[in-house]
């Protein structure tokens, strides 16, 4: 079964990061850049999304945004196999 997971290209910075997909399958990696960015201190890695917080108001729709982009790529790799 392949894994989804959501990372940051450079956690460690203070500036806007972009999100990467990393799928894992069979020893395999493959890395696919989201077009999304954001601060790392608004991103929780625990639950690969943005934190619920008022200092980043828009959390909700880009929470649904990175789900979006989950679903179509478990889709397309389902397809795929």
């Amino acid at each position: 079964m392949a894994k989804f997971n959501f990372n940051l290209r450079n956690p460690g910075k203070s500036d806007y990061c972009v999100i990467k997909l990393i799928i894992r399958y069979n020893n395999e990696i493959l890395a696919y850049y989201t077009g999304e960015s954001i601060n790392p201190k608004y991103w929780n890695a625990d639950e690969q999304r943005a934190k619920h917080t008022k200092d980043f108001p828009q959390y909700p729709e880009f929470n649904r945004r990175l789900s979006y982009i989950k679903s179509q790529a478990e889709t397309v790799f389902t397809r795929f196999l």
